[in-house]
């Protein structure tokens, strides 16, 4: 899956995400919902040989950022679609605990037609933290600041993110 996505079609002879981007989006669509729909049938769901999560994501933002301009609502909302189906397929056996495809989900739904950045801003004009990995949490202190957070986000109303916070 990752093959074809970088070599056939980002890095591709034909260059389609410069002639056709939305041809590009079909075959990437073609290959992520086959795996969606077939997931469950794999005898070892789960497994992730050579980093290929990582080139699909990275694959999939190149053909979303080549393919956004030219697509309507509707096409970009069925592209948000087919990508975040496959999240919800994969995430629970951990396929997506090192990237943020969701990024991308979020990049096709944004009005913004240009390049997505590395700095994305919420609404109250404050850069967005960085996607955590599981790492990031390794250390005590990080994770206690990583809990403080989460519970000063939830208004120190959840239970579980206080017995969180004082089990580690």
């Amino acid at each position: 899956m990752s093959t074809i996505l970088h070599n056939d079609v980002v890095n591709s002879d034909e260059e389609y995400l410069t002639k056709d981007p939305r041809f590009a989006l079909e075959i990437a669509e073609a290959v992520c919902t086959s795996l969606t729909n077939n997931f469950h049938t794999m005898q070892r769901p789960g497994y992730d040989d050579d980093g290929g999560w990582s080139t699909i994501e990275s694959s999939l933002q190149t053909i979303a950022e080549a393919a956004k301009p030219i697509l309507s609502d509707e096409e970009k909302g069925a592209a948000a679609e087919w990508i975040e189906a496959m999240y919800n397929e994969t995430e629970p056996y951990g396929l997506m605990m090192d990237i943020d495809i969701m990024e991308t989900v979020e990049f096709l739904r944004s009005n913004d037609d240009g390049k997505k950045s590395e700095e994305n801003d919420n609404n109250d004009g404050k850069k967005v933290e960085e996607h955590k990995t599981k790492d990031d949490f390794n250390d005590p202190a990080a994770f206690a600041a990583m809990m403080k957070a989460t519970e000063e986000t939830f208004g120190g109303n959840s239970d579980l993110v206080k017995e969180m916070v004082s089990s580690k």
